[in-house]
């Protein structure tokens, strides 16, 4: 699934993650590492009743494709038939050989030149020619209602925010609407758009 936040334009993957048959999973806090620069960041890990539920930027980090080209691939599209199967749904050979030497499911990977990402540790790079992994969306989770909220961003800086280059907590403070765009406001909709659902 795919909402907007924190601005209208900025799409973002919602994703329910799980193992090779569909069960959830949860989905552990870890430290991502930036190839580009090296630096670390806590991807707090999944929300929800299976601590499964990750978000992340659907744009993609190499150089700003996004979807339908950029996609969660789900476990039974992450094979070989996949690589000759036809745009935007091929696989390129290496992202299903870093998928399967890392003992992935699922993977998010982008058409446009390959880049592949890794849904299930922080959004990790697996494969180049990005160097930065996708800024992932600080979830909260209110179980009394089964709410989602979105609280912020982690990762690597889509806005100019902070000498370190990662935002702040709450980003919709540091973006001026004349330079950036809309914000969402207090309210953003959930859309179906994945091909493969």
């Amino acid at each position: 699934m795919l909402f907007s936040y924190p601005l209208k334009d900025e799409i973002n993957f919602l994703l329910n993650l799980g193992d090779k048959d569909g069960k959830p999973v949860e989905i552990p806090a870890t430290t991502v590492i930036v190839p580009q620069t090296g630096d670390k960041y806590q991807f707090p890990g999944g929300v929800g009743p299976n601590k499964s539920i990750v978000a992340y930027s659907a744009i993609c980090q190499h150089l700003g494709c996004e979807p339908p080209y950029i996609h969660f691939y789900p476990p039974k599209y992450v094979n070989t038939a996949q690589i000759s199967a036809p745009e935007p749904d091929a696989l390129t050979a290496e992202a299903v050989l870093a998928a399967q030497k890392e003992n992935l499911p699922g993977i998010i990977h982008c058409d446009c030149h390959g880049s592949t990402y890794d849904p299930y540790h922080g959004a990790a790079v697996l494969t180049g020619p990005t160097v930065r992994p996708l800024p992932a969306v600080i979830l909260e989770w209110d179980s009394s209602t089964d709410y989602l909220y979105a609280t912020g961003y982690v990762g690597v800086g889509v806005y100019p925010t902070g000498s370190n280059g990662v935002p702040s907590k709450d980003p919709s403070s540091d973006l001026e609407e004349s330079q950036f765009g809309v914000s969402v406001g207090n309210k953003s909709s959930i859309s179906e758009s994945n091909p493969f659902s």
